[in-house]
């Protein structure tokens, strides 16, 4: 699935990304899908009124994915207790805010900054690529992503994406 991924990225060239409207509701949905998030995990989809938002329609999918796909990780292999990963999706301000919430291992505090350098990973099957990215493709929209967790209860991932903002030029 990565070198999918990576080989549509690289075909993406600036002159050839396209642009529209995009629903943020049925990108969550197209990302649970490709990411099989049911399969490992009891879900949770909370999903208010949020408007679309001028964006390519592939960066958007990308960037959550990339979340679920960490949440995901941390549920599949629980000792003891079933997997549960949340999604909320509301419109609050002039942002709106993506919020995945999983039951896994969770993080120390201290690598809380590490999470998102690129190349960084706790996992021997990763390569550490997809949280960076993750913030590189929110950043594209002036957008952020943000994590808490506590140890052995779970980790809140949110993306935060201005409503009404477009990629930035020369991105």
């Amino acid at each position: 699935m990565l070198a999918q991924r990576l080989a549509s990225f690289s075909k993406q060239r600036d002159g050839e990304i396209s642009y529209e409207l995009v629903n943020i509701e049925a990108c969550v949905d197209q990302a649970c899908e490709a990411v099989r998030v049911e399969q490992h995990a009891a879900v949770t989809r909370t999903i208010g009124p949020v408007p679309d938002i001028f964006a390519s329609r592939y960066d958007i999918l990308l960037l959550v994915e990339y979340i679920l796909e960490n949440a995901v990780l941390s549920v599949r292999e629980l000792d003891g207790r079933s997997g549960v990963i949340k999604i909320d999706v509301t419109h609050r301000h002039e942002d709106i805010l993506i919020t995945v919430v999983d039951n896994g291992d969770g993080f120390e505090a201290d690598l809380k900054g590490k999470i998102f350098e690129p190349f960084y990973t706790t996992r021997e099957d990763a390569l550490g690529i997809g949280l960076p990215s993750a913030v590189y493709l929110a950043g594209k929209y002036r957008g952020t992503v943000s994590a808490n967790s506590l140890p052995g209860e779970g980790t809140v991932f949110r993306i935060t994406l201005p409503a009404g903002v477009t990629a930035e030029s020369g991105s």
